[in-house]
């Protein structure tokens, strides 16, 4: 899924009134033991020199090939973490059956 996606069901469900913008964000974990989680935080890691592990707009470790260029898109800005926060307890299951499990 991507963000412009994410953002438009929200933004779908928010205007057909489904889903209340101050509604609580939680994942569900597991399909075959359903947990819900929090989420914690969002992240989007820096792009880092695969050579020295610079971050972008850092001064390069002497010697680095500064050619060499920035690690693959798992450490870009083109990918965004959310972090689980910990366990809240068991899926219900009308939550299990809304996300097809």
């Amino acid at each position: 899924m991507r963000v412009e996606d994410l953002i438009a069901a929200l933004q779908d469900m928010i205007d057909d009134e489904t889903l209340s913008p101050d509604a609580e964000v939680r994942l569900a974990i597991q399909p075959n033991w359903p947990f819900e989680h929090s989420v914690a935080a969002v992240a989007v890691p820096e792009p880092r020199c695969d050579t020295c592990g610079a971050h972008a707009g850092w001064k390069h470790e002497e010697g680095c090939d500064e050619g060499v260029g920035l690690v693959d898109l798992v450490n870009s800005a083109e990918v965004v973490y959310l972090s689980e926060g910990g366990q809240i307890g068991y899926l219900s299951g009308e939550a299990r059956e809304a996300v097809g499990w």
